[in-house]
């Protein structure tokens, strides 16, 4: 019993001994639209991550694939899982920002009616700061046309940033937290 006591108090000295640095995060939204009205939408989704980096102990696009399996009641796809109409598999590269004519082209040859594009615009880690921005953009394959653009930006300040105590420094991940943020801004404006 005496141990653990003695090593709640270690923990808790540890923990109000570190500082916390926080995030300031920003975004953008690109397109008129905000969010999705996911109860007009049918059919299959498909997943593209582009140059997200992962980080220890993040796996962004299990983040986002997660989060838009429970909006579109479990229709999203990997990229790597794609298919073709046939049901065989199927590999394009879909660039962050695919023309017509690719869009086109997985109308032609896959089943999918959506394209969930997130990638990284900017991930810059300095000794005294990180800078990154990431995008994200949402497609309507059938009808060739952007429905959703939005750029989340964020800023950490390692050394003078707001942080919950003097001490140990503990950075967080920032690709992990600006995908949520771009995903929270979408679902307060969408419709399941």
């Amino acid at each position: 019993m005496f141990r653990k006591i003695l090593l709640l108090i270690l923990i808790s000295t540890t923990f109000i001994s570190c500082s916390f640095k926080t995030i300031n995060y920003s975004h953008k939204f690109i397109t008129f639209d905000k969010g999705i009205d996911f109860t007009n939408t049918s059919g299959d989704w498909l997943l593209n991550t582009v140059k997200l980096p992962e980080h220890r102990n993040s796996n962004s696009e299990e983040i986002i694939f997660e989060t838009f399996s429970k909006w579109t009641k479990n229709k999203v796809t990997k990229r790597l899982k794609m298919a073709d109409k046939k049901g065989k598999k199927h590999f394009l590269n879909i660039p962050n920002k695919p023309s017509l004519q690719e869009l086109e082209l997985i109308n032609n040859t896959t089943n999918y009616k959506y394209i969930i594009n997130v990638y990284s615009e900017k991930d810059i880690d300095r000794n005294m700061s990180r800078d990154s921005e990431i995008s994200i953009d949402i497609y309507d394959i059938t009808h060739k046309k952007l429905m959703l653009s939005q750029k989340v930006f964020g800023f950490l300040d390692k050394v003078n940033g707001n942080g919950i105590a003097n001490g140990v420094n503990f950075i967080p991940e920032m690709m992990p937290q600006l995908i949520k943020k771009g995903l929270k801004n979408i679902e307060r404006n969408s419709k399941f």
